[in-house]
């Protein structure tokens, strides 16, 4: 096939990967509960985001997550969460421990969302959580409870855009599109 052919082919699905990833980041605004399983869940903050690191949750440190890492990520992101620990100890009681091996794929796949969101990554825990408080309170002046408050992906996306302006930069990425582009230059240079 030459580059014509396959660029006639990769064109559209690069569009549509775009109009995707769009659609993604857009959705990281909206106040909808997001699906994990038969489970729904609020958006991951950046103040849960370490509260399950601290407790050690699997998901947020090196291991392989269990049963009990994902009645912790579940109960923590529930919409009927309560900082109360009995009604926590209750929610992972009666968890059906038979079937927390059906969360962990959606569980990945959510979470994996969210890092894309971040496009460039970070450094350690500690500095990217003090500079995207900095960041945000410097910019926009808002109160760090708000800032920690703030649903991961947004945090994210803000930050991007921040960069950017501030930067006078016009580089946008598109994890999808940009994935099937160097796939099609791949099979382009490939020939």
């Amino acid at each position: 096939m030459d580059a014509a052919a396959l660029w006639a082919d990769y064109a559209p699905r690069i569009a549509e990967a775009r109009q995707q990833d769009a659609e993604r980041q857009n959705g990281a605004f909206l106040p909808l509960q997001i699906a994990i399983g038969d489970r729904f869940i609020v958006p991951l903050t950046v103040e849960k985001y370490l509260m399950l690191q601290q407790v050690g949750n699997r998901f947020f440190v090196d291991g392989n997550p269990d049963a009990e890492d994902v009645a912790g990520f579940l109960w923590l992101n529930s919409p009927d969460f309560d900082p109360d620990p009995k009604k926590g100890r209750k929610f992972v009681r009666k968890f059906k421990r038979k079937t927390w091996l059906n969360y962990l794929g959606p569980i990945a796949e959510y979470l994996q969302g969210v890092v894309e969101m971040a496009q460039s990554g970070g450094g350690s825990n500690s500095s990217w959580v003090a500079g995207l408080v900095d960041l945000l309170a410097s910019q926009y002046h808002w109160t760090r409870s708000d800032i920690m408050a703030t649903p991961m992906a947004q945090v994210f996306l803000l930050s991007g855009k921040m960069r950017a302006r501030i930067a006078q930069n016009t580089t946008s990425f598109s994890p999808r599109a940009d994935a099937l582009q160097q796939e099609f230059m791949d099979k382009a240079n490939a020939k």
